[in-house]
């Protein structure tokens, strides 16, 4: 599958590091901020935006990994993996609550959102025992060193700018080839894990190509507004069977409103076919 976007703009002073570090400034900026607001509590919402940053930050990681020495990358990278865990399980409350408000049968929802209430105070009081830990502070402090100082490996930074903003236009262009890749050696019923690691791809490709449209580099909305839309339609996918495995777990839960909550979040995972045709046209 081959697709069209605009030339990127010529700019001699292009500097790879230059474009890691203001793509990666804007996100751990964010993070950085959510963090505080969560520790103020200030927004429930905070827990989803700090996800968010933790994820697209991740996305670059691996985007740009080629651009960068690998020892500092895969610290920080493991760093954030222990602070998106931290914040996994309150997320993954909250999504679940989100689905459950939805139900029509008052004796299913309120068997479920009682549990769930119940275990997210239990979290949030973990959660703010967890910000009061130094190894948070020194994380976050080894995040904003990285993003304003890339640890660039030595032969990217004594390129010139045409051929730096080449590679760099490359390695996004390449995040979509990976992308189609992918779901063109999808079966016509894919199960949840190919659908998962879809996911991954999906982000990692729409994060790629908003950032090369936030720095001016290159400007493709088709593709960043199709892979927005699958991105979400995988997302339902992942939270259903997150929700799904929680159901079943609760071996205390009466037997009936546990089959009625299975069978209304029956799993639904969309055909290739349902992929392919999205209600966004797939750039050519």
């Amino acid at each position: 599958m081959t697709f069209n976007q605009e030339t990127p703009r010529e700019n001699v002073d292009f500097s790879p590091s230059d474009f890691i570090s203001t793509t990666m400034t804007r996100h751990a900026t964010k993070l950085i901020s959510h963090i505080n607001d969560l520790r103020e509590i200030k927004s429930s919402e905070s827990t989803h935006a700090c996800r968010v940053a933790i994820r697209t930050i991740n996305a670059h990681l691996n985007t740009f990994a080629p651009f960068l020495r690998r020892k500092p990358t895969t610290a920080l990278s493991q760093q954030l993996a222990w602070l998106n865990k931290k914040l996994g399980d309150i997320r993954g409350l909250d999504v679940m609550i989100a689905l459950i408000t939805d139900i029509e049968n008052e004796q299913v929802k309120q068997g479920l959102i009682t549990r769930l209430h119940s275990q997210r105070l239990s979290q949030e009081l973990k959660l703010k025992k967890f910000f009061e830990v130094p190894e948070l502070d020194l994380l976050l402090k080894d995040l904003a060193n990285f993003a304003l100082h890339p640890p660039l490996r030595r032969k990217f930074a004594k390129l010139n700018g045409k051929k730096s903003k080449a590679k760099v236009t490359a390695a996004i262009s390449h995040t979509w080839v990976l992308l189609f890749d992918q779901l063109e050696s999808l079966p016509k019923r894919p199960n949840a894990k190919q659908l998962h690691r879809l996911r991954i791809a999906t982000k990692e490709c729409r994060y790629a190509y908003e950032a090369a449209s936030e720095t001016n580099l290159l400007q493709s909305p088709h593709i960043q507004a199709w892979t927005k839309q699958l991105q979400k339609q995988l997302g339902r996918v992942q939270d259903i069977k997150i929700l799904r495995t929680w159901i079943k777990k609760q071996t205390d839960l009466d037997p009936l409103v546990k089959t009625q909550a299975l069978i209304y979040f029956a799993p639904n995972l969309p055909t290739k076919k349902q992929l392919l045709g999205g209600t966004v046209q797939i750039p050519k």
